[in-house]
């Protein structure tokens, strides 16, 4: 039986961190740890009528406004706390105190998925996701792709049908890139109840209503993103590879006769220009694989051009350090074990349709827009893997 004692130390360890990461980044009452701040903010200012905090109102008077629909289940989940009793520092403790969940949950699913995990290799496994930057700043900041997967956790962990339903719901509607890793993991355990059970399980039930919402929710909401969404495949700006963006859209101009704009965010492309452009010349198709290739790198932490460009305190500078340290010790070796686990696992089991969906997430969002936040998801995965990998070399050598 597991004891409460063994994860005290990840949690202490997050703690000093998370101190750490706010008074370096402007102190309690600073907004920004929260990524896109100014953008979901803006949701409460123009598009619901409530009487605000005069944070709130001071910080949407002086900061950019919305180019796009903001997501409205995540901005009102997230920032009430500044919207509503104007507390930054509110905020932060929120963020915090599901982080401690966060890292309890995922303890908690060492006995429910069995992954044999003893005490020491337990911490470990919660020190390497807790050390991550990411993690910190999203949860900190109540970030979306957090929020996202602990909803996602709490629906895998929690017994009762209706609530799995709700968690795996609401993991939907705050991220919509969720839908990479849900659409997979989902479908596939249906499919396999059906073929193998004849009936659906008691977590195949759960994913009906959010499938069932989610065509509606992108419809409405995050359909509204910037372009027609495959443009994002050419997309190398904002993901510490801007050097390519310059490059890669002279090859574009120059091999294709369609007109190339400036910033390819809001470029309306669709599908059938798409593969005009793509097929018009070879130097088109590897350029786009490069890109692919970049792009993954970042997504699974690899700084680039941003582990120059930011200009923070000493203690940011050695976070950038350290985020690529992280990538490389940790994160990519994690990301190949997961590969080659994926490749040698039953094919009916649990852990393979986890792996299959976490690599089908990281490499459909890397198509897309390589940002190591989005990893968070599946950084346990990953982290998993190492360690599982590391013991199976380690038992193949003695």
């Amino acid at each position: 039986m597991q004891n409460k004692k063994d994860i005290l130390f990840p949690l202490l360890i997050y703690t000093i961190i998370s101190v750490g990461s706010i008074f370096s980044t402007g102190g309690f009452e600073n907004v920004h740890m929260t990524t896109d701040f100014n953008h979901y903010h803006s949701f409460w200012h123009e598009y619901t009528n409530l009487k605000l905090s005069d944070l709130s109102n001071n910080i949407y008077d002086s900061s950019s406004k919305a180019n796009w629909l903001p997501n409205p289940f995540y901005s009102i989940i997230a920032l009430f706390p500044i919207t509503i009793f104007g507390s930054a520092t509110l905020l932060k403790f929120i963020g915090f105190s599901l982080g401690c969940l966060y890292l309890k949950l995922l303890s908690d699913l060492n006995i429910k998925l069995n992954t044999k995990f003893d005490f020491w290799k337990l911490n470990i496994f919660l020190l390497i996701i807790c050390s991550n930057r990411w993690f910190i700043k999203e949860s900190i900041g109540l970030g979306s792709v957090f929020l996202s997967t602990l909803f996602f956790i709490l629906g895998i962990k929690i017994s009762k049908n209706i609530y799995k339903s709700i968690f795996f719901t609401f993991a939907i509607l705050c991220r919509p890139n969720f839908i990479l890793f849900f659409l997979p993991f989902s479908l596939i355990i249906l499919i396999k109840d059906l073929f193998n059970r004849k009936s659906l399980s008691k977590i195949s039930k759960s994913f009906i209503l959010p499938l069932i919402i989610y065509p509606f929710w992108y419809f409405f909401i995050d359909s509204n993103y910037p372009g027609s969404q495959i443009n994002y495949l050419f997309l190398t700006e904002s993901q510490g590879i801007d050097f390519a963006h310059e490059a890669f859209t002279e090859v574009l101009k120059l091999y294709t006769d369609f007109e190339i704009p400036d910033s390819l965010l809001y470029w309306e492309l669709n599908l059938t220009n798409f593969f005009k452009i793509l097929f018009s010349h070879i130097s088109i198709i590897c350029s786009l694989i490069q890109i692919f290739i970049l792009k993954l790198f970042a997504f699974l932490g690899m700084r680039f051009e941003y582990a120059f460009l930011q200009k923070y305190s000493s203690f940011w500078q050695i976070s950038e350090l350290w985020i690529s340290l992280h990538f490389l010790i940790f994160i990519l070796p994690g990301f190949m074990f997961t590969f080659i686990f994926m490749l040698f696992t039953r094919k009916d089991s649990l852990e393979f349709i986890i792996y299959f969906s976490s690599l089908f997430y990281s490499i459909s969002n890397s198509m897309l827009i390589g940002d190591p936040r989005y990893a968070i998801l599946v950084i346990p995965v990953f982290v998993y893997s190492f360690l599982n990998g590391l013991t199976k070399l380690r038992n193949s050598t003695n």
